[in-house]
């Protein structure tokens, strides 16, 4: 049993820094356009998610990435208030994260 009991403590760790795991994003600040660099392994269904920092939900858009694509997203931001936002994608129960600002 002590055996499972380290598995599963070594994969929380590994969850955890997976979830660190950082994305680029330029320019930051940042007024109508942002660019975010995508990691090169990340393939298939993504999840793109903002928030401001109330943790306010602000943009939520499902992508699917082939291995030809591009890894650079361009998102308009010029909707959103100026601001601090958080931006997280999701791909294969990993999530990476940055925050940028709005001017």
């Amino acid at each position: 049993a002590e055996d499972g009991i380290r598995d599963i403590h070594s994969w929380l760790e590994f969850r955890r820094v997976l979830f660190r795991s950082t994305l680029a994003v330029y320019p930051n600040p940042a007024q109508d356009m942002i660019s975010i660099r995508l990691p090169e392994t990340m393939n298939g269904k993504m999840n793109l998610r903002i928030e401001d920092l109330s943790g306010k939900l602000v943009v939520d858009e499902n992508y699917f990435l082939s291995s030809q694509d591009k890894r650079v997203l361009n998102k308009d931001i010029s909707a959103l208030a100026n601001g601090m936002y958080l931006i997280r994608v999701m791909n294969d129960d990993i999530t990476y994260q940055a925050k940028f600002q709005k001017k």
